[in-house]
């Protein structure tokens, strides 16, 4: 599943969706978001994957994402990444959704 997953992210159709479309910071949200199932937790880690995506390129990225220790502690060889914090439900105004 691991290799499927890289496969799906470092496609074409992957990069014209989520990466061409947008700048750097939003790419590597998405990254963090589809490969890790969470948003980057520090500033640290905006850079660091942006110098990776700078110097190395969008594969590259990936790559590191995919071999990481985080991502193997989470979903290994088997498992397909799933969203691992919550996101709060809102309604059209915004507040959160009480029903």
């Amino acid at each position: 599943m691991r290799e499927f997953v890289r496969a799906i992210a470092t496609s074409n159709a992957y990069q014209e969706r989520f990466v061409n479309a947008y700048p750097q910071p939003k790419v590597i949200e998405l990254m963090f978001r589809h490969l890790l199932g969470r948003k980057p937790s520090t500033q640290a880690e905006i850079h660091h994957y942006g110098e990776i995506l700078r110097q190395q390129g969008f594969v590259q990225a990936v790559n590191t994402i995919i071999d990481s220790s985080e991502y193997e502690q989470f979903f290994g060889n088997e498992v397909v990444p799933y969203q691992r914090t919550p996101i709060l439900a809102t309604n059209y105004l915004g507040s959160i959704k009480t029903e």
